[in-house]
């Protein structure tokens, strides 16, 4: 006698399947509600990593939900084809029950778990309305999938209803966040176009180590790049293609590079943000010595798009004051 086709092994590798990519799907979705909420509600308190980390974050859950949430929807309408809603009440054979139970469990415990996160972010002083919309996101995305697979679980009748506007309530969920994820995410192109921006910063800080070692190799500052390209001992990197060329000019004070930037900093983007990096050492402490020294005079951070110029001086340091003992002269010792 034959198995009921809702009690074998390959019904419990399609509810398997499904339960993976509901939670894989689920998870991602709240990570696209989370990033968009962080992008709509900006914190003056972020920092320049954070900002792209929302935007990467953006990205990651769009894809993995494309994938998955589809991929889900497959799976819940073959397990609907091999129901028969008539012969039985119950949607789950025993075994598969038992795997429901489990995941429900799971659910359960990581739905407290992240609750927690919330309250101590809220606590530890992040925006209100960040706090009250990942709540309000959290119980939409995650209390219908709850209520649902507990009610599958339950002796009880299950109409095939109930199981379309479950699945009704997903696909407008998933497509919802979607476009609110691809009206506040970057388009390839200006992902690429800022990633070149950042490299260029990376390239103007290579150059800029260049120029200090010449200087204090050769106790001067290169007259040009092209001084510092004929030498072996230094890798000059050239601007990105299609973007100006780098350019280096000797100013009153020391030089100043300059690169071209197809886009405003995201700071300027977000707009309530400040670009507040803390301001570089300088490279060398007081001393004795009347040897000069280049120090950074403003920050690695651009703010818009088009030219801009980064400076750097070269300063003489005050010699620190003496004193003569027995006709010697000794250094003053700082307290």
């Amino acid at each position: 006698m034959n198995k009921p086709q809702n009690n074998n092994a390959k019904n419990f590798a399609l509810h398997l399947a499904s339960l993976i990519a509901l939670y894989l799907s689920i998870s991602f979705l709240l990570l696209i509600f989370f990033s968009v909420i962080n992008i709509i509600f900006p914190d003056t308190t972020d920092r320049y990593w954070q900002l792209e980390d929302y935007q990467s974050s953006l990205r990651l859950g769009v894809a993995m939900t494309v994938v998955f949430f589809p991929f889900y929807l497959w799976t819940m309408k073959v397990i609907s084809k091999n129901k028969n809603y008539a012969d039985d009440n119950t949607f789950f054979d025993n075994i598969t029950k038992w795997l429901v139970y489990l995941s429900l469990t799971i659910a359960g415990i990581s739905l407290l778990i992240d609750i927690v996160i919330i309250i101590v972010k809220w606590l530890d002083g992040e925006l209100q309305a960040r706090v009250l919309f990942k709540t309000l996101s959290f119980l939409i995305v995650v209390g219908p999938a709850f209520y649902f697979y507990k009610k599958l679980t339950d002796d009880t009748p299950v109409s095939k209803s109930f199981f379309k506007n479950f699945l009704f309530w997903s696909v407008l969920l998933a497509v919802s966040s979607l476009i609110l994820a691809f009206k506040h995410l970057e388009s390839p192109h200006d992902v690429r176009e800022r990633k070149i921006d950042k490299q260029q910063i990376n390239d103007l800080q290579t150059i800029n180590t260049a120029i200090e070692s010449y200087f204090y190799e050769q106790h001067k500052l290169p007259e040009s790049l092209e001084t510092l390209k004929t030498s072996p001992l230094y890798n000059i990197p050239s601007a990105p293609e299609g973007r100006e060329p780098y350019r280096y000019e000797l100013t009153d004070k020391g030089f100043k590079l300059c690169a071209t930037f197809a886009f405003d900093s995201i700071f300027k983007k977000n707009g309530n943000y400040d670009p507040v990096i803390p301001k570089p050492l300088p490279l060398h402490i007081e001393t004795s010595q009347t040897y000069p020294f280049i120090v950074d005079t403003q920050n690695w951070e651009y703010y818009e798009a088009g030219e801009t110029c980064f400076e750097s001086e070269v300063v003489k340091p005050t010699p620190r004051p003496t004193t003569t003992t027995d006709n010697k002269t000794q250094p003053v010792l700082r307290q």
